[in-house]
């Protein structure tokens, strides 16, 4: 068995999938403290306001904090008066004052954690997956489901070559791929009825694979796309589409409910977590639209899912527009 065949394993180890948690939530730490920072700084130089997010007493409206100086000052006031006064802490209520000393002044109450919290999980998917990509084989997990999509593909390719795989013509295989100018790379598509693109990205994921840590760093999309492409957005275009759905109905029912005037204006947790949810949507789906196989290809032998693939997302494509157009 030769070197490459050694490295390979269909499945992921523990160690791979326990680094790659790991890395999301750091990710998700990461994420979330920068976001939480820019909001800070946007308020304070933007919109002339101000954040109270340290573990004070603050009045629900400005005229409320005429409560809180009372008690600052060890002063009583009535029972129904702490009705008017909130608690402050780093991460679970955040006071921001807007537009202060203007006629439009005015006070939000903001859960950061709940409110980030999908923004914060999509961007930590996004560095998890570069990191655990460009990680050695052994502990990367998208690295090693590179290695797996590189090894199936050729292994299709021998197969439709010599009818069955050949462990020794793995290498020679890999080097006629990598090797050959994009007129060669298109007279070994037709001669094995793959697709120009497909072999052309499996010719970058190799490339990628074979340089040093610095080329797979710059270039770490030519390996991660041929996951995605000959994976992901085969097996996972139902799913992706139930959440586009789920998605789009809890956006309208936060809208409605927002419009109904059910959810306060001064609360407006519940709505940033909703426009983060639709931004996670799409960041989604436009993903799927940049790594998946245009309809008219396929790989050797067209795929029983490829069907239901491009129904999903012409489905997922024409419920996003709707959307977007009455919203």
């Amino acid at each position: 068995m030769n070197k490459n065949s050694q490295k390979f394993q269909v499945q992921s180890t523990l160690a791979q999938k326990i680094i790659l948690f790991a890395s999301i939530i750091l990710g998700y730490v990461l994420v979330y403290f920068i976001t939480t920072q820019l909001i800070v700084y946007f308020v304070d130089n933007s919109l002339n306001g101000k954040v109270y997010n340290k573990t004070e007493l603050r009045g629900q409206t400005f005229d409320d904090d005429k409560y809180v100086d009372r008690v600052n000052n060890g002063e009583g006031i009535r029972k129904e008066d702490w009705k008017k006064i909130r608690k402050v802490s780093p991460f679970g209520n955040w006071a921001v004052d807007l537009y202060l000393n203007t006629d439009s002044n005015s006070r939000y109450w903001i859960q950061p954690i709940f409110s980030f919290s999908t923004i914060s999980f999509i961007f930590s998917i996004f560095l998890s997956t570069l990191f655990t990509s460009l990680l050695p084989y052994k502990y990367g997990y998208f690295h090693q489901k590179i290695i797996r999509e590189i090894h199936y593909f050729l292994e299709r390719i021998d197969k439709h070559i010599n009818s069955v795989f050949s462990n020794n013509s793995f290498n020679e295989l890999k080097d006629q791929i990598l090797s050959a100018n994009p007129n060669e790379l298109r007279e070994l598509a037709n001669e094995w009825k793959v697709s120009y693109d497909d072999l052309e990205v499996l010719q970058n994921a190799i490339a990628w694979e074979q340089s040093g840590i610095f080329y797979r760093a710059l270039h770490v999309i030519s390996g991660i796309k041929l996951y995605f492409r000959n994976h992901f957005t085969e097996k996972y275009a139902n799913t992706i589409l139930g959440l586009v759905y789920m998605g789009a109905a809890f956006l309208i029912i936060i809208i409605g409910l927002r419009g109904l005037k059910f959810i306060p204006s001064s609360e407006p947790s519940l709505v940033f977590f909703a426009l983060g949810l639709e931004f996670t949507i799409l960041i989604t789906y436009a993903f799927t639209l940049m790594f998946s196989r245009p309809e008219d290809q396929s790989i050797l032998v067209p795929d029983k899912t490829t069907d239901s693939k491009t129904i999903a997302s012409k489905q997922m494509e024409n419920l996003l527009r709707s959307f977007l157009k009455w919203k």
